[in-house]
């Protein structure tokens, strides 16, 4: 199965995606924006692209083909976070390094206007339905945003 195919399996098709700078020149990659999200409210940015760029993890053999994923909020829509999504991603093809699991991006200032959080936290993807969340989360998922005064 391919790359694409895979995603759209467990997310739903495509509904749009970045792929060009503001100049048009191309990204070596695009971020894509799924129609469906495990968790109910949620949108799911993801790299559809990246994994052609195979880059090493500090201290470990080999390398990695890796995709980056980030979920929103619904009511708040993806704003910048394609933006943010993007960045991350071509500085690690610039580093020639893949993000380790454990791994915080950041903190680099609030994601958006009026956000706590400041950094990225790398984990594998995965949504625990029958999970018991902390008292005023609305989410379980594993790629969380550091900053917050709690993960949920």
């Amino acid at each position: 199965m391919n790359l694409i195919a895979h995603l759209e399996s467990h997310l739903g098709p495509i509904q749009g995606g970045w792929s060009m700078w503001s100049d048009g020149s191309k990204v070596p990659f695009t971020v894509a924006r799924m129609s469906e999200s495990p968790i109910p409210g949620s949108g799911v940015l993801v790299t559809v692209g990246l994994s052609r760029h195979p880059r090493g993890i500090e201290g470990k053999e080999g390398y990695r083909q890796q995709e980056l994923l980030m979920m929103y909020r619904l009511e708040d829509g993806p704003g910048n976070l394609p933006g943010i999504l993007e960045e991350v991603a071509l500085e690690s093809i610039a580093r020639g390094r893949a993000y380790d699991l454990g791994q915080v991006i950041g903190p680099r200032g609030p994601l958006r206007d009026g956000a706590t959080v400041e950094a990225l936290y790398v984990a594998m993807p995965a949504y625990f339905e029958d999970l018991q969340r902390p008292r005023g989360c609305r989410y379980d998922h594993r790629l969380r945003l550091a900053g917050s005064d709690h993960a949920c």
